[in-house]
């Protein structure tokens, strides 16, 4: 959610858009199933959804903006996909905006508290763990939302939203990320200056990434990857938003090197999201676990419809990466009639998407919180485990990029006069999406070269120049067209690039490919990967302390899948070709 740019400002800034070949009907990866029971139709959007152990669904609904009408209800049997007759078991909340489950108990995150339930069937028992500080939570100011809720490490973890119009004084734990003790004795903050962060979730290793709107120093929207282990700046990172008592140099603005505050460096997003005709409002980043897209993260935008898709990477140690259009309304492809607030996997793998809007529905808030006056929603998808021709992947090596389709692409992927690359430097300043300097942004660079692997699933783009700390939109040519003749599903990436790989090549096509395709559901109680190459390969599921839960062997193409493992963290190890991955995975 966020108030709006006027595009006139847009167009000066000459940002570079969405451009799409084959998207104009609903991605093959998935079905999509309007389950909205009647009994919900009215309610105030969807601010949060988790599933109960027995399979029944808990949603909070969001209200309205600076209203306390939000309302809680169990929706039965919703995991299987054919839910029953709801029954609100709770009313009266401010603006919740986030459900956990621990356990047979589950909380909620209002506005201004954290709320835990107790309870079974429709009835249930409200309590109270922790409340935010007033000195730093002001319930007449309409954008200090407290968003999402995440149960990692024994804790809960939500966001913050900054005052809207700016307060100048508004306090470091506004536009932050907070974790608070399961007990609610206290709370640890782990990241400032974030804007209004409709989106918190654990993505690949089980780290936190968190979505963020356009506005005051923020002039596009973009995706945060925060870290929560190691050693770690006091309070978190600082990212940004300035206000005079939430950073070492208070309002002062950056230059584009960031070095005029070393004592308090602004650290850049994992990912920029181009605002306006690409993204508006993104919501909460839901990590995709099986399929040709395992791996991935997909999030919804409340404004446009669409479904947005990134893929990440570790670069020296940081996260970074590239955005893609996954499903779009705007051109007939989306197929959600509403915009998503949040994902979540059921434990047969299908995926449950939530609707919300303001705006709209007499629920205040702003005109552009809402696709086409949508406020509410709920659609159940079923992947088909097939993909279109699509960029699947950009990932960063030494003197450029290298971008993986989702099948063999055609030998026209390898023409460098195929591919064209701009980039844009995102410079925040205090003005609602404003920035430094517009002469920077959309400007064309030059590809030396464009090299097909011999798979045809890899091209190597060879850039004539590259730098660090902006953004690269990266678009083929609709010539470029996959081995069997189809058109690309989109042809634009747009690739934030804050550090540069020192390899020359990214790991071997079918290790990459055999790493991302690790299957596991928070709630099946077990590990399944496929291995979609010929070769050997071994695998190894190792708990935390080394020791092994689980192993296998063999020659691909195979499916393995291991036995009921305890709920925990393990270690997905697995070789071949002469490469390896790991992967830290959660089991429920």
């Amino acid at each position: 959610m966020k108030f709006g740019i006027g595009r006139a400002l847009i167009a000066a800034l000459g940002l570079a858009f969405v451009s799409v070949s084959a998207m104009t009907t609903l991605n093959p990866y998935v079905t999509v199933k309007d389950i909205m029971p009647s009994a919900l139709s009215n309610i105030g959007g969807i601010g949060g959804m988790a599933l109960l152990p027995n399979g029944d669904g808990v949603i909070c609904t969001w209200g309205g903006s600076q209203k306390t009408v939000g309302e809680v209800w169990i929706i039965p049997a919703l995991a299987t996909g054919t839910p029953g007759t709801p029954t609100r078991i709770s009313q009266g909340l401010r603006e919740p905006l986030g459900v956990a489950v621990v356990g047979s108990d589950f909380y909620v995150m209002e506005k201004p508290r954290l709320l835990k339930f107790t309870g079974s069937g429709t009835t249930w028992t409200k309590s109270t763990v922790w409340s935010l500080n007033t000195a730093w939570y002001d319930d007449t100011m309409w954008h200090h939302f407290s968003w999402g809720l995440v149960y990692k490490d024994s804790a809960f973890w939500f966001t913050t939203g900054m005052a809207y119009p700016p307060k100048e004084d508004d306090p470091k734990q506004r536009g932050a990320l907070l974790k608070v003790a399961f007990n609610g004795s206290g709370y640890t903050q782990y990241a400032r200056g974030m804007r209004n962060t409709d989106g918190i979730a654990l993505g690949p290793d089980d780290e936190i990434f968190i979505t963020d709107n356009q506005g005051d120093w923020k002039p596009a929207d973009l995706m945060y990857w925060i870290p929560t282990k190691g050693n770690l700046v006091t309070d978190g990172r600082f990212y940004g938003y300035r206000t005079t008592v939430n950073n070492a140099c208070g309002t002062t603005p950056d230059n584009l090197a960031q070095d005029n505050c070393p004592a308090d460096p602004v650290y850049p997003p994992a990912v920029w999201l181009p605002y306006g005709g690409y993204s508006n409002s993104p919501t909460h980043p839901f990590l995709l676990k099986s399929g040709p897209y395992a791996g991935s993260m997909i999030f919804g935008d409340v404004y446009h419809g669409d479904i947005l898709r990134s893929f990440v990477e570790k670069v020296n140690g940081e996260y970074q990466g590239a955005a893609f259009t996954f499903m779009s309304q705007k051109l007939g492809g989306g197929g959600i009639q509403f915009g998503v607030q949040q994902f979540l996997y059921t434990p047969t793998g299908t995926i449950l998407a939530a609707g919300i809007g303001g705006g709209t529905c007499d629920l205040g808030g702003s005109n552009n919180w809402n696709w086409q006056g949508t406020c509410r929603g709920l659609d159940l998808l079923t992947p088909t485990n097939t993909a279109p021709f699509d960029l699947l992947a950009i990932r960063s090596v030494s003197d450029g990029f290298d971008i993986e389709f989702t099948e063999a692409a055609g030998a026209m992927a390898g023409q460098a006069s195929n591919w064209s690359v701009k980039t844009t430097v995102y410079t925040p300043v205090h003005a609602y999406g404003g920035d430094l300097n517009s002469s920077d942004n959309n400007i064309n660079v030059a590809v030396s070269s464009a090299t097909l692997s011999e798979d045809g699933k890899h091209v190597h783009l060879k850039m004539a120049s590259l730098s660090t700390k902006r953004m690269y939109a990266i678009t083929a040519n609709t010539a470029i067209k996959s081995a069997s003749g189809a058109d690309l599903w989109t042809n634009v990436g747009y690739y934030t690039l804050n550090s540069v790989n020192p390899a020359a090549t990214v790991v071997s096509a079918p290790v990459a490919s055999f790493a991302n395709r690790i299957h596991a559901s928070l709630h099946m109680g077990r590990v399944a990967l496929d291995v979609p190459f010929s070769g050997a390969w071994n695998l190894e599921v190792l708990r935390l302390n080394g020791s092994r839960a689980a192993e296998a062997s063999g020659s691909g193409p195979a499916h393995f899948e291991s036995g009921p493992l305890r709920p925990g963290l393990y270690v997905v190890a697995g070789h071949a070709e002469g490469s390896s991955f790991g992967e830290k995975i959660q089991v429920q």
